[in-house]
């Protein structure tokens, strides 16, 4: 077991994981959250399908005190953003990625595993505490290559109080950083209008 021994935080972390890593490919699974038994199965079959694959995600559903949740308002929004990228032939589009990205960030992070041959590192940003994993997909999103939409649930992500992303909301560190990152696809005024509608679902994570 290698441990980071570092306190460099959540992307400090991640960057270790991904750095230790001797395969091709990598997920950054979180200890809590549950996947699918044909994730695996269907992840490689997506990705070795793939022309220039940079991060396969799938569809998730949410645990909510060991409730398995496959619909919600928060996951029927998500689902419409990255609408986009359900056909195969906008995996390589950088404006239909951005598309998917510009209102907010509709991938759950453990639902990605990355091509690390495709990618620079260390990938995440330690500038991030929130929108570590948005800020990495809007940088992706520019970049050649291909996102791997699976629009199947493939996983759970466990949603509690103890989380970082509800420690984030609680210190008012996701406003500011939805923010920053809202207005890397829209003009300043538009970004702000588009971050006080978007804080309203914060409590959804």
């Amino acid at each position: 077991m290698n441990v980071n021994k570092e306190k460099t935080g959540i992307a400090g972390d991640w960057n270790y994981a991904l750095a230790c890593c001797k395969t091709p490919l990598a997920t950054i699974a979180h200890q809590d959250d549950i996947y699918c038994r044909d994730y695996t199965e269907s992840m490689l079959s997506r990705v070795n399908k793939a022309a220039n694959p940079l991060i396969y995600f799938s569809d998730y559903g949410e645990l909510l005190k060991e409730q398995f949740v496959e619909f919600s308002t928060m996951l029927r929004v998500k689902r419409i953003m990255l609408a986009p990228l359900k056909r195969p032939s906008n995996a390589s589009s950088a404006p239909a990625r951005r598309l998917s990205l510009a209102l907010g960030n509709p991938i759950c992070c453990p639902s990605v595993t990355y091509v690390l041959d495709a990618l620079d590192q260390p990938l995440f940003n330690s500038g991030m505490r929130s929108n570590l994993d948005w800020d990495t997909w809007e940088r992706l999103s520019r970049k050649k290559g291909e996102f791997i939409y699976d629009s199947s649930i493939r996983m759970y992500h466990r949603i509690h109080d103890a989380s970082e992303t509800s420690a984030c909301i609680a210190d008012n560190i996701r406003f500011q950083e939805d923010l920053d990152m809202l207005k890397r696809f829209w003009p300043k005024p538009i970004a702000y209008f588009i971050n006080h509608i978007y804080a309203t679902a914060q409590r959804y994570n």
